[in-house]
């Protein structure tokens, strides 16, 4: 039987995509997860995550302080425990950890890792290279978008099997990738928006306090001095508020992952107002398989949350491109690719918001065709399964 690794970084969004696969392999495989620096805290605001990752993976091991791995049958430590935790690992193998040989002694222990081979290109993952670079290895992006980036060294990757979301991000490995590489492309489209596995969250209540349809779901997401500008998102919460909340329609926000739930929380309290927290405007820790299920429609400024909107037959309508005067404007995939509806100004939010009811059915009928485009699939499963040994 196969011992595969799971790599969690740089985000619980890699875990979220990977989730579906590694359930599968499961069946037939040990399955284990190491949860890299600082991720144990995203777990608390993103409980369902935290409850499938529990079940799916037989060990879980975090990666806590001075680089020392432990393993952790609770996922959402707090610093002071993976601190604790940390020191009495190092108690308990202090030999290794003085020869520096804890992390490739507990790599090697595995045939298999699956982790976003991009991020070989960090400073922090440099240790992990040094390692993996001859094993075998999986890998998939750790987001469902689908832009390319001009690296200023193409990756050089040796035995890899990268799958991929869609038939235009295996172009994009391929202008990636040193032409030395030894790698096989897979095309899986986006697992998690399988059926049966959109089910797993169907049966998941809602929370006593929140709406629960007639309600818009805010796909929040934090400042970038590049593209969205604090300035800039302030103001088109702004609108959100004259052409939502001020025409009765509730709202229901997700907070992004790297979004401080002190500090931005503050900036909705002082726009949408205080006095209406929890009975006009809510936050929720829900993922966004469920809260968009029962949404009028979704809103985002930018995020691949869109397409788990589109995978429940709703519309997101994008804020990124209006242009405020601040900022670049940028021509991300979801965009470009034609799986969302954006708007460039304010008088086209406000249309979109007035018509939304008549145009429903034509939006969502062009918007699922391009999804199908761009993101089919084969059959992974057998890919994976009989052609790896695995």
């Amino acid at each position: 039987m196969n011992k595969l690794l799971f790599l969690c970084t740089p985000g619980l969004g890699f875990l979220d995509n990977v989730l579906p696969l590694a359930e599968n392999l499961n069946k037939k495989n040990k399955v284990d997860i190491l949860i890299m620096k600082g991720l144990y805290n995203q777990f608390r605001y993103n409980p369902e995550l935290k409850k499938l990752t529990e079940v799916t993976f037989r060990k879980k091991y975090i990666l806590g302080y001075f680089n020392i791995i432990f393993e952790s049958k609770v996922l959402d430590l707090n610093k002071s425990q993976v601190f604790f935790f940390s020191l009495l690992s190092l108690f308990k193998n202090l030999l290794i950890i003085i020869r520096g040989t804890q992390l490739k002694l507990f790599l090697d222990e595995y045939n298999f890792f699956f982790y976003d081979i991009y991020e070989n290109h960090k400073k922090y993952f440099l240790e992990f290279v040094k390692i993996l670079e001859m094993k075998k290895k999986f890998s998939c992006r750790h987001g469902l978008g689908i832009d390319h980036q001009n690296y200023k060294d193409r990756l050089l990757i040796k035995n890899t099997v990268l799958l991929s979301y869609s038939k235009f991000q295996s172009e994009f490995y391929r202008k990636d990738l040193n032409q030395n590489s030894e790698y096989k492309i897979i095309n899986i489209g986006i697992p998690k928006h399988k059926e049966i596995w959109k089910n797993k969250f169907s049966n998941l209540d809602f929370k006593k306090n929140l709406p629960f349809q007639d309600y818009v779901f805010l796909i929040s997401r934090h400042a970038d001095q590049r593209y969205l500008p604090l300035s800039k998102k302030i103001n088109i919460i702004k609108l959100i508020k004259k052409y939502i909340l001020d025409r009765n329609i509730k709202i229901i926000i997700k907070l992004h992952p790297k979004e401080s739930q002190k500090k931005n929380f503050q900036i909705y309290k002082n726009i949408f107002g205080r006095e209406t927290f929890n009975k006009t405007w809510f936050t929720s820790d829900l993922h966004p398989l469920t809260l968009s299920k029962n949404c009028l429609f979704s809103i985002s400024f930018f995020s691949s949350v869109c397409l788990d909107v589109i995978s429940n037959n709703k519309i997101n309508v994008e804020l990124m491109n209006i242009d405020t005067g601040e900022g670049e404007i940028p021509d991300f995939s979801f965009v470009k690719y034609k799986l969302t509806h954006f708007v460039k100004n304010e008088l086209e939010f406000k249309s979109f918001v007035e018509n939304f009811k008549n145009d429903s059915k034509k939006l969502k009928t062009e918007i699922k065709k391009n999804y199908n485009y761009v993101y089919s699939h084969d059959d992974y499963d057998k890919d994976l399964i009989d052609s790896h040994n695995l």
